[in-house]
């Protein structure tokens, strides 16, 4: 537990219509660790290659968000970090604190080339496992240069994954007004976060 005094904080229940959606890194980045270790035999025998394996496993160090936060907060009016059940569920959280709807782009999403082996290899979507290490980030459209520049001087890359809509506006793919806290991926609405697509590894 930390605790402290501030003048300003940025939560997850700041993002206004009209924002864009940025994420670091790239979705399920503690994931692709998770199975480039613990079920390293199994991405082995799925076929994923020994040096992909040992860089997906290299991810552990990559999970913190401090840099990430510290370089996009003056611009951002929300932010969060993915951890159990992944980006999706991070969007749900988003859009439920914020009462708003997000609308995002799957090819949009930065998946690293490691992640995509191993959750290729073994069923795993990874926009809903477990991403600790990126932020997602909600900026105001006149801000985004502003919070891109500031983290590709942190060496930190990011992509523009979609946007907040108000609630209402426009329909998902079901023909469907969504509700605040919708998000909707490639217009199909999620409202509720999913279960992690790793746990039925361990059951």
């Amino acid at each position: 537990t930390a605790l402290g005094t501030t003048d300003r904080f940025v939560s997850s229940g700041g993002a206004a219509p009209g924002d864009r959606l940025l994420l670091t890194k790239g979705a399920g980045i503690e994931a692709t660790a998770i199975l480039a270790t613990d079920f390293r035999d199994e991405c082995a025998e799925a076929g994923v290659s020994t040096p992909t394996l040992d860089s997906a496993a290299a991810f552990l160090d990559e999970v913190s968000v401090v840099h990430d936060a510290a370089a996009v907060r003056d611009a951002a009016t929300a932010m969060h970090d993915p951890t159990e059940g992944g980006l999706l569920t991070a969007l749900v959280e988003t859009a439920s604190a914020s009462g708003t709807v997000l609308a995002v782009e799957r090819d949009r999403v930065p998946v690293r080339p490691e992640t995509e082996a191993c959750c290729d290899a073994l069923g795993v979507d990874p926009l809903a496992t477990f991403g600790s290490g990126a932020l997602l980030a909600a900026v105001s459209p006149e801000r985004v240069g502003e919070a891109t520049d500031a983290l590709d001087a942190a060496g930190i890359a990011v992509g523009e994954i979609g946007g907040v809509r108000a609630p209402g506006g426009g329909e998902g793919e079901d023909g469907e007004t969504p509700e605040a806290g919708t998000v909707l991926l490639d217009g199909e609405r999620i409202g509720e976060p999913p279960r992690d697509e790793l746990y039925p590894f361990w059951e």
